[in-house]
């Protein structure tokens, strides 16, 4: 579904919960918030909380999964900026890291958060995790197709460990300028990457 197409038709329950939800587990973390909290601050009333979701987890994969829809909109947004240029569309996507950890309002990979906080102990949060970051990664390397380059597997790899280093070393520093250094050594590696 669009985000043209889901603003002409009313949020269900189940994604008004899931909207605010997201952002105070991602300003403050999963075990973090406790249930009383998370019901404070989003005001959901316990019983529609668990009518929709049966338990906090439950609810932390729906939440993922919406980052996961958002963030993969945004790289599209950016990518699609460069038509008929993939290359410059892989380095736009560093444009997109700086302009989030210079908002000031940056908490990292919500994925890669909850990943690290559910590691080994929830495989439904576990498997929402790798579905992002596979998807992540299936739309790099499809860019890495587009601009023919001849292991776009390969290329695709080195920049995803580009992309996710700037995130989580930018989540620890805060430095913006962290995602240009980054940007400036793909490029390098797009101009010294073989084409077909």
């Amino acid at each position: 579904m669009t985000m043209k197409t889901m603003q002409h038709h009313p949020l269900s329950k189940q994604d008004e919960i899931i909207r605010q939800a997201y952002p105070i587990l991602y300003r403050h973390g999963f075990h973090a918030t406790g249930m009383d909290r998370l019901l404070q601050d989003s005001r959901i009333s316990k019983r529609t909380l668990y009518k929709h979701f049966r338990s906090k987890e439950a609810l932390i994969v729906a939440t993922i999964q919406h980052y996961h829809q958002l963030s993969l909109q945004a790289l599209e947004k950016a990518a699609a900026q460069h038509p008929g240029h993939p290359a410059e569309a892989l380095l736009a996507l560093f444009d997109l890291k700086k302009q989030a950890i210079e908002s000031g309002d940056y908490w990292g990979c919500f994925a890669i958060n909850a990943k690290l906080e559910y590691e080994g102990k929830h495989s439904g949060i576990e498997q929402a995790c790798a579905d992002f970051l596979s998807d992540l990664k299936a739309f790099v390397v499809g860019l890495c197709r587009k601009a023919g380059y001849r292991h776009p597997e390969d290329i695709g790899t080195q920049i995803m460990i580009q992309l996710e280093g700037v995130t989580v070393y930018g989540q620890v520093t805060h430095d913006a300028s962290l995602a240009t250094t980054a940007k400036e050594m793909v490029r390098k590696l797009l101009q010294d990457a073989v084409l077909h």
